[in-house]
C-alpha cells in the first residue's frame, strides 16, 4: 500500500492506510507503521492495545504531539474508563506536570512518569543508576485542580547543587553523597559524587517505578544509557514518557 505523509503540529508523520477499526476511528487517524526514513525526523503512532497509544519519535519532543491529541484520548478514556499514551525515543519533556494539568483541564485525572540521565545512586551506593525520574499527578476540579504535584524522585534537583556551588554555599545533608558514597554538604564533592533518592529506599522505589513506566513500557533508553541532558554533543537522549488519563 502507498504511505501517505502528513504534516501534524510541524512534525512529519508517516501514515500507512489500514483496515477500518472502531477504536482507531476515535482518533481520526490510521495506524502508523514502521519508520522508513528515520533521518526525516518522522513520528510513528502505533496502538499496541485498544486503550494505549505509542508515539515513537526520532529524538523529537513527541509529548507535544501526543498532548495535541488529548481530546481524542479523552473520548477513549470516557469510553473505557482509562487510556494511556506512551512516548518513546524522545527528548526531555521539561515540565511533566504541565501535561498532567492540561489533562485535568479536560476533566480527567492525569498521571505521568518520565526518566532522565542517571544522577541518582541506590541507597548505600556511590554510582548513579537512575535519573531524577519525575512523577506528576493532577486531579481535576470545577474551577481549578483539586490536587497537583510534580516532583523528582531524587532528594533535590541537580540544578540546586550547581547553584549552591556557584554561590559558594554549602548544601543540606541528605541531598547527595561524594564519590565514596559518604553524605556531603560540599557542593563540589556532591557534583563529583551523586544525588540520593528522596526518602531513602521509598524514594528509590518510586524512581524505579518511574523508570519502568517511562523506559520499560515504552521501549526507550534507560537512565544509565541517556547522555547528559545539557550535553552539546553525543547521541539523542531517547527518553521515554508515559501518561495515563483516568475518567472519574
Amino acid at each position: 500500500s502507498i504511505c501517505l505523509m502528513q504534516l501534524y503540529g510541524g512534525v512529519l508523520l508517516l501514515i500507512k492506510p489500514t483496515k477500518s477499526n472502531p477504536i482507531l476511528a476515535l482518533f481520526g487517524v490510521t495506524v502508523l507503521e514502521e519508520i522508513l526514513f528515520s533521518w526525516l525526523g518522522v513520528i510513528v503512532i502505533d496502538f499496541p492495545m485498544p486503550i494505549i497509544i505509542l508515539f515513537f519519535c526520532n529524538a523529537l519532543l513527541a509529548l507535544w504531539i501526543a498532548y495535541s491529541d488529548t481530546i481524542n484520548q479523552k473520548r477513549l478514556s470516557l469510553k473505557n474508563g482509562i487510556s494511556s499514551f506512551a512516548v518513546a525515543n524522545a527528548h526531555t519533556c521539561t515540565s511533566l506536570g504541565y501535561f498532567t494539568e492540561k489533562i485535568a483541564h479536560e476533566g480527567l485525572i492525569g498521571l505521568g512518569f518520565t526518566n532522565a540521565s542517571s544522577v541518582v545512586a541506590p541507597p548505600g551506593g556511590n554510582s548513579p543508576v537512575i535519573g531524577t525520574n519525575p512523577i506528576a499527578m493532577t486531579v481535576p476540579g470545577e474551577a481549578k485542580p483539586l490536587m497537583h504535584f510534580d516532583f523528582s524522585t531524587s532528594a533535590v534537583a541537580l540544578g540546586k547543587i550547581t547553584m549552591a556551588k556557584a554561590a559558594g554555599n554549602m548544601i543540606p545533608e541528605g541531598w547527595a553523597v561524594d564519590s565514596d558514597g559518604r553524605p556531603t554538604t560540599d557542593p563540589v564533592k556532591a557534583l563529583g559524587g551523586t544525588l540520593v533518592s528522596s526518602g531513602g529506599y521509598k524514594g528509590w522505589g518510586f524512581g524505579l517505578m518511574s523508570e519502568i513506566f517511562a523506559a520499560g513500557l515504552t521501549g526507550s533508553v534507560n537512565s544509565l544509557d541517556i547522555s547528559g541532558l545539557k550535553s552539546p554533543n553525543g547521541p539523542p537522549h531517547g527518553i521515554g514518557q508515559y501518561l495515563s488519563l483516568i475518567h472519574i
